[in-house]
């Protein structure tokens, strides 16, 4: 079994097809990608385009989305993401965590005016999300089955929403 925050790549699917092997994917999750950012930065919320213009780095400065004259620092993540540390620590700091880790050390952007959370996320209205997967061969052995059972019965759900993800219909 593995597990992924996204899609498996054509290369991937074509690697164990030539082997063959066939996978199958389980949505297990679905999990909300939220802006945060320092919480004395006087920006609130932005719209699609100014956020894809500032990680684009078309937008330089606050103050062309309405916030003080100062240079955005785009914070991106890595393997060993210091997202929190890095925003807490500066004001002019933007960056993005997913739904479950939202705290009181960084401020969560308004997206086209929608407000981030788990409800948002539910009922389809945040505009930045992604699904989280299990993927096993399509001849899943009993142990594995058992996993996937589990993560996608309603208990297992109840632990999806327990750790701040977005559950999907259990069956």
């Amino acid at each position: 079994v593995a597990m992924a925050s996204r899609d498996m790549k054509d290369k991937e699917v074509k690697d164990f097809a030539d082997h063959n092997i066939k996978t199958v994917r389980y949505t297990v999750a679905h999990d909300a990608i939220i802006p945060v950012v320092n919480p004395n930065n006087a920006v609130k919320g932005l719209t699609m385009a100014q956020l894809k213009d500032i990680f684009a780095g078309k937008i330089r400065s606050w103050d062309e989305v309405g916030g003080a004259k100062a240079p955005i620092v785009v914070v991106g993540r890595d393997s060993s993401s210091g997202t929190f540390e890095a925003i807490a620590q500066n004001p002019n700091a933007i960056g993005y965590i997913g739904v479950g880790y939202m705290d009181k050390q960084t401020h969560p952007l308004t997206m086209n005016n929608v407000k981030p959370g788990i409800e948002s996320a539910k009922d389809k209205t945040w505009p930045i999300a992604r699904d989280l997967y299990l993927f096993t061969a399509d001849n899943v052995k009993a142990e594995a089955k058992k996993l996937i059972d589990f993560m996608l019965s309603a208990e297992g759900q109840k632990d999806v929403e327990k750790a701040g993800f977005v559950p999907v219909a259990a069956k």
